[in-house]
C-alpha cells in the first residue's frame, strides 16, 4: 500500500506514519541496536576489527555507540535538507547483508547513499582505489561503493526504472578527529566532511522530476524493499508509466517539492549528544571502522 509522507506540522506519532515506516528511524538507530545486542549477549570476544585485531565485546559496544553518535551528528545536518525539498531517511537495515545504510537522501538532486565514518586522531589517506588508516589498508571505498550499488539495485527493482544513486563518504572533522588526506579519487565516490556534506549534495544538478521523487520516497520508506521479503504490486510502482529520468527539461521552480516530516526533523535535531562525544576513546583500537569488520 502506498502511504502518504507526513506533512509539515504532523506529529511523529501520528497514524499517518504506519508501524515500520522507515521515515521514523532516528540517526544511529542501527548502531545503537548493535551496541545493545553486544552488551546483552556478553560475548568474551566479538570478533576481529577492520585491522584484523581481536576485540572484546566491551570494545565493540563502545565502538558501536561512538558510531551512533557520529551518525546522529551527520543526521542532524542532513535533516536540514528538508527545507530544500529532500526527504532524509536514516538507519535503513539491509537484512540480507547484515549491515545498514547510514543515511539516504532523496530529492530533486537525486538519490544519495551516505556512509558516515569517524577516525579520531587517526590519518585517513584516500587515493584512487586505495584507502589506508594510519598506513594500514582498509576496504572502506569498496564498502561505500557496494552500499550505493545495493541501494541502486533495490530501488530500481522496486520502481522498475534505473535509479541514479550517488555514493558519499562523510568523515567527521574537527577537534580530536581524523586527519584526512586525499589524492586523485575515483569519480563514483564523493568524500565530504561534517561541514561540507550538505553543500556537496546541493551542488548536484536536478536529475529527477517531482513525480519520480515521490515514487522513490514511497519505495525507500517501505522496509520490505530492503528486507529481501519482496513487496506488493501496489507498492512496487505508484504510477503506470515510468518517470522520465533524467528530467533536466523540467522547470524545478515550477515542480512541487515533497513536504518532508518537519516534526521528525526537529525531533532528530534535538538528539542528545554531548560536546566532545566524538573524541577518541582508548577502549578500542579503531573506533571509526566498527562497520568495516
Amino acid at each position: 500500500m502506498s502511504v502518504p509522507l507526513p506533512r509539515s506540522g504532523d506529529s511523529v506519532a501520528d497514524d499517518s506514519a504506519p508501524i515500520g515506516d522507515l521515515i521514523t528511524h532516528a540517526p544511529g538507530q542501527f548502531a545503537l541496536d548493535r551496541a545493545t545486542e553486544v552488551r546483552e549477549r556478553g560475548l568474551a570476544d566479538a570478533g576481529k576489527g577492520a585491522l584484523g585485531r581481536w576485540r572484546p565485546a566491551s570494545s565493540w559496544e563502545t565502538a558501536w555507540r561512538q558510531q551512533a553518535r557520529a551518525e546522529q551528528l551527520i543526521g542532524s545536518r542532513l535533516n536540514q535538507l528538508a527545507k530544500q525539498g529532500h526527504a532524509v531517511l536514516h538507519s535503513i537495515e539491509l537484512i540480507e547483508y547484515a549491515t545498514d545504510v547510514d543515511h539516504l537522501v532523496i530529492g530533486p538532486t537525486g538519490v544519495h547513499c551516505i556512509e558516515t565514518r569517524q577516525f579520531p586522531r587517526q590519518t585517513l589517506w584516500l587515493d584512487g582505489e586505495s584507502a589506508t588508516i594510519d598506513g594500514t589498508p582498509t576496504p572502506l571505498l569498496r564498502e561505500v561503493r557496494r552500499q550505493a550499488g545495493l541501494v541502486r539495485r533495490q530501488l530500481s527493482k522496486t520502481v522498475r526504472w534505473e535509479v541514479p544513486v550517488s555514493a558519499h563518504l562523510v568523515v567527521l572533522d574537527g577537534r580530536g578527529q581524523c586527519r584526512l588526506i586525499m589524492g586523485d579519487l575515483t569519480q563514483d565516490i564523493e568524500v565530504s566532511t561534517t561541514q561540507t556534506i550538505n553543500e556537496t549534495i546541493m551542488a548536484h544538478p536536478g536529475v529527477i522530476g517531482s513525480d519520480a521523487v515521490w515514487e522513490l520516497i514511497d519505495a525507500a520508506r517501505n522496509p520490505d524493499v530492503w528486507s529481501g521479503r519482496g513487496i506488493t504490486q501496489s507498492t512496487a510502482c505508484r504510477t503506470s508509466d515510468s518517470p522520465q529520468v533524467p528530467a533536466q527539461q523540467e522547470n524545478r521552480q515550477e515542480s512541487t517539492a515533497p513536504q518532508v516530516p518537519v516534526a521528525l526533523v526537529e525531533q532528530q535535531q534535538r538528539s542528545q549528544f554531548e560536546p566532545g562525544a566524538f573524541e577518541a576513546s582508548a577502549a578500542y583500537d579503531n573506533p571509526g571502522s566498527v562497520k568495516a569488520s
